[in-house]
């Protein structure tokens, strides 16, 4: 199974599906009985990255495309022939990439879709059509918390597969972590939002001007679990 035909798993299509199945479902529709205000196609789109459905299904649409890969490889011998053929080096920067690329590869397409979908069905109906990349900016930048978020997550998985060698773990420890920061920051912690992940996704909390010190967080712990995970990678490819 190599990792140029990750789009070929199964897992990453029932991702895309639930990706965009939360944006519909987490979708404010403006009342039909009257046309839709300018740029509402793409306004939908950015309230629905937000919304409570989206957002319970971050961390399962992050970990399902490529969360388990080491544990499906290893079993299946295929690991040593790609280590041996690829070399380690070369493997673990292979791995590490398209692992935290798979994080994000649900959600971006699950958008696109989402888009093209409401492009089709509401752009006609608006009153005053409006279509400006600047009007935009709020969604590409709710898009980017989301993603970084999602890449976090699919790392974290990756290092769950290596450490248990277990699927479910794998699969589990992400989002248990996603919810636990979750709940201690709504039920104990309120006033400590750094440590919220729905904070992340939604820019929640004064994180400085134009939220500077939210990218450099989140940059920072994907590049730190990156970082892990590649370190991981590279010792367990002794034991191959």
């Amino acid at each position: 199974m190599d990792s140029k035909r990750m789009m070929g798993r199964r897992t990453t299509w029932l991702a895309v599906f639930l990706a965009v199945a939360g944006l519909v479902a987490g979708t404010k529709f403006p009342a039909f009985d009257s046309p839709f205000p300018g740029g509402s196609w793409y306004g939908m789109v950015a309230e629905a990255l937000t919304s409570k459905t989206v957002i319970f299904l971050v961390p399962v649409v992050a970990v399902l495309p490529y969360g388990d890969v080491w544990i499906g490889e290893k079993a299946s011998g295929f690991l040593g022939f790609y280590v041996a053929r690829k070399g380690k080096k070369d493997f673990v920067e292979d791995r590490v990439i398209t692992t935290t690329c798979s994080g994000c590869f649900g959600w971006a397409l699950a958008v696109l879709i989402t888009l093209l979908l409401y492009f089709v069905l509401f752009f006609p109906l608006e009153l005053k059509a409006e279509w400006r990349w600047e009007l935009m900016i709020p969604l590409l930048r709710t898009m980017a918390r989301l993603f970084l978020v999602s890449a976090v997550l699919a790392d974290l998985s990756g290092i769950m597969a290596l450490l248990s060698g277990s699927v479910y773990m794998a699969y589990g420890i992400p989002f248990a972590v996603y919810y636990l920061l979750t709940i201690l920051h709504e039920r104990y912690l309120e006033k400590i939002y750094v440590i919220d992940p729905q904070s992340w996704i939604k820019a929640a909390g004064d994180w400085g001007k134009d939220g500077i010190g939210l990218w450099a967080f989140l940059l920072l712990l994907l590049m730190l679990l990156m970082f892990l995970y590649g370190g991981m990678l590279y010792d367990r490819c002794r034991d191959i």
